[in-house]
């Protein structure tokens, strides 16, 4: 994530903008370096055209003389969306020539040459990382060959594969807290599918793998927050405490796990070595540079966005405000008074919390008419699952040295194998009873 946006070839107006992650200034135009620009993607020339219909974003958006109405806003609000990471499912065009692109400022980049490590999106440049890295973790865990970090804020990491897999995403999707907080996420969403097509990449569907949500309270001090939590004044459905202290000073705590994480802390005292971070938030959220100022961020991955019906980004916005709401009334919440904790729903909410309620309800609206109904456990790709008994079968035939003559023989002895081995089990009360374990009846 970089400085500021790139004049395009053409001349156009630049966009300059703060981001959190200054790497170098990605706008390094032929002027400057005195030399000619990056290479493009392919799908994407040099020079960034007039707005088509058949994209996502309009780079146009950027120009602060354009249409007010669609300029990000810059008043300050309440509170937003601090991380989103998304899986996309690409199929690109000319693939060959975006490995070629890739590879080339990979290899720029590990040999340190400075400009040939770019790479042109549209009006937008971004830098190829020196190395790759893996995205998630045990069995579904993929390497991701390529690293792209953009200019407006927007991280890319895209596997060594043309097209989409059913079970296997291969472009994974980035956005920080700054570029969140200065033009909002349905902005930079739109954004981030910008330059997934400018790549030469066609979208087929998203899964929303992480998202942080937040409100900041300026001038409120977080030590009213921690005092409440050491009394164990709250109720949660989370398990895991930790308490932040710096020296004898409480700065804040964290409640949860990897699913689900509360995390409330001194949000002054966290950026006070963070110049950058600290202009943002004034002027995006907390207005002046106030005296004490409070944070209070839920984070969210797959697992539990999956029990709460959201599956993708879209799903996301419609059903953000209601997801908020049952974070702050029913996952946790600080009370006025100590609490029974065998009828922990008579415990009155402390005002204190029902400030950061409201303020949640501030930027992402009430929770609506939404039902937050778990993902169908069906939904999930049986055939690959069949082919993976497949490919077992194969390799035990092959480990006894079976002659298979032709799939018709391969189907039969498979078929005798199975009745041999279930003759004295009841498979339809198994398969019935793993049905009511899985929490599909």
């Amino acid at each position: 994530m970089f400085n500021s946006l790139a004049k395009d070839d053409n001349g156009g107006r630049e966009a300059e903008r703060a981001s959190n992650e200054p790497r170098r200034s990605a706008s390094r135009t032929s002027g400057e370096r005195g030399e000619p620009a990056g290479r493009g993607a392919p799908g994407s020339g040099a020079a960034a055209g007039p707005p088509r219909d058949d994209v996502s974003f309009d780079p146009a958006l950027w120009d602060r003389e354009g249409d007010p109405s669609n300029t990000p806003t810059q008043k300050t609000i309440s509170g937003g969306e601090d991380t989103l990471e998304v899986q996309l499912y690409v199929d690109f065009r000319e693939f060959p020539k975006l490995r070629d692109a890739l590879d080339a400022a990979r290899a720029a980049a590990e040999c340190g040459s400075v400009g040939d490590d770019e790479i042109q999106l549209g009006r937008e440049r971004g830098i190829v990382a020196p190395g790759g890295y893996r995205q998630g973790q045990g069995p579904k865990g993929a390497w991701m060959r390529w690293r792209l970090r953009t200019e407006s804020g927007v991280e890319l990491g895209i596997m060594n594969r043309a097209e989409s897999h059913k079970t296997m995403p291969n472009v994974a999707v980035r956005i920080g807290s700054a570029a969140l907080m200065q033009h909002g996420t349905d902005f930079m969403w739109n954004r981030a599918r910008y330059l997934v097509e400018q790549l030469g990449g066609k979208i087929r569907s998203n899964k929303l793998s992480r998202v942080d949500v937040c409100v900041d309270l300026p001038g409120v001090p977080v030590e009213g927050f921690v005092e409440l939590c050491r009394a164990d004044r709250f109720v949660s459905r989370g398990k895991k405490r930790a308490m932040f202290d710096e020296g004898r000073k409480a700065t804040g705590y964290s409640i949860g796990g990897k699913q689900v994480m509360l995390r409330v802390y001194d949000k002054l005292d966290e950026t006070k070595h963070d110049a950058l971070k600290r202009a943002l938030l004034k002027a995006n959220r907390w207005g002046v540079l106030p005296n004490s100022a409070t944070r209070v961020e839920f984070q969210m991955r797959r697992g539990k966005l999956k029990q709460l019906g959201v599956d993708s980004v879209e799903d996301w916005f419609e059903k953000r405000a209601t997801v908020c709401e049952w974070l702050t009334n029913d996952w946790f919440r600080l009370t006025e008074g100590p609490v029974d904790r065998k009828h922990a729903d008579r415990a009155a909410v402390h005002p204190l919390w029902v400030s950061v309620q409201g303020l949640f309800r501030d930027w992402c609206g009430k929770a609506g008419d939404v039902e937050l109904t778990p993902l169908n456990k069906t939904q999930i790709d049986v055939n690959q699952q069949m082919k993976t008994v497949v490919g077992i079968l194969v390799g035990v035939y092959a480990r006894l040295g079976r002659q298979i003559r032709d799939n018709r023989h391969f189907i039969l002895d498979v078929e005798l194998t199975i009745r041999e081995m279930i003759s004295d089990r009841d498979m339809a009360e198994e398969v019935a009873r793993r049905r009511r374990e899985l929490g599909m009846e």
